[in-house]
């Protein structure tokens, strides 16, 4: 396995876990609008690679109003909507992740430009089978809009809804955490809020009530981060501890109990160095809430 990190890494390396399939390429993006991207699938699907986007079609609650459709449709790629279950108003199919014959990929960043040049964003890649066979199982169970719950899994792979147990667990082992947002799950503040000496990283565009939370976290000894608005935007979803979690969950009860959403739990060595090293210089240019 390996893991990406932006905007570090850059695009390259995903294009070229793309690029490996040679029989099928099942993706699920909360948003999708990279020309590389769409230009290495639509390659794909003319080499006769079975190729197939789910994704939200109301990523700001509203719908389409990113296009995105009328974009994959220009690439001439096969596309569905999210299941009705996870597309609905308040619910989004917030996943990001691929898997093909060759490899399975998620991560924390959408299929978008700012995942790859502006945003801070973990990626994991293996060619694990049973992670393979479990990422292809969970997409098809959503292409084809069916219950899930007797879906393959794998013990590494966190799947909303129903995240939130997985989430808290996490929290409890953790030495440090990057996310996007504070959230509003009242069983992950309780667990944050025991975690004395954590130290976390947010962007500076939280709102003010997650600013509010983070004031409240501080006193009860979490070391709260911001991350400036001139550096990279804190796109993240990271908890480090004896394992490291990746992956599309927030800390809202919405994205842990109703979203799709999907991350994997690993402990990798090598991997674990390049997300603490990437950490360390967050920290230090980070500044304090």
């Amino acid at each position: 396995m390996k893991i990406i990190i932006e905007p570090d890494d850059g695009i390259k390396p995903v294009l070229d876990s793309i690029r490996r399939s040679r029989k099928f390429l099942y993706a699920n993006f909360y948003m999708i609008d990279n020309k590389d991207i769409l230009k290495t699938m639509q390659d794909l699907q003319k080499r006769g690679v079975d190729v197939r986007v789910i994704y939200d079609g109301r990523p700001y609650g509203e719908a389409n109003v990113s296009g995105e459709s009328n974009v994959i449709k220009d690439y001439g790629l096969n596309y569905k909507m999210a299941p009705k279950r996870f597309d609905s108003p308040g619910v989004f199919d917030h996943a990001k992740y691929f898997v093909s014959d060759k490899i399975a990929f998620i991560g924390t960043a959408n299929a978008s430009d700012a995942s790859f040049t502006k945003n801070r964003e973990y990626m994991y890649v293996t060619k694990d089978r049973r992670m393979r066979k479990a990422l292809k199982s969970i997409f098809m169970a959503d292409w084809n809009n069916t219950d899930d719950s007797k879906v393959r899994r794998t013990s590494q792979i966190v799947l909303s809804p129903g995240s939130e147990r997985t989430i808290c667990y996490l929290i409890s082992k953790a030495k440090f955490i990057e996310t996007e947002e504070m959230g509003d799950d009242p069983a992950v503040f309780a667990a944050l809020k025991k975690r004395r000496r954590l130290k976390m990283i947010l962007p500076s565009s939280v709102s003010a009530e997650d600013r509010q939370r983070l004031i409240e976290l501080s006193k009860a000894g979490v070391r709260v981060r911001i991350m400036p608005v001139n550096t990279n935007y804190m796109h993240a979803k990271m908890i480090y501890g004896d394992r490291v979690f990746i992956g599309s969950e927030n800390f809202s009860a919405t994205s842990l109990n109703r979203n799709r959403e999907v991350g994997i739990v690993f402990d990798d060595f090598i991997a674990k160095i390049r997300i603490r090293r990437s950490f360390r210089k967050d920290w230090k240019r980070s500044t304090r809430i």
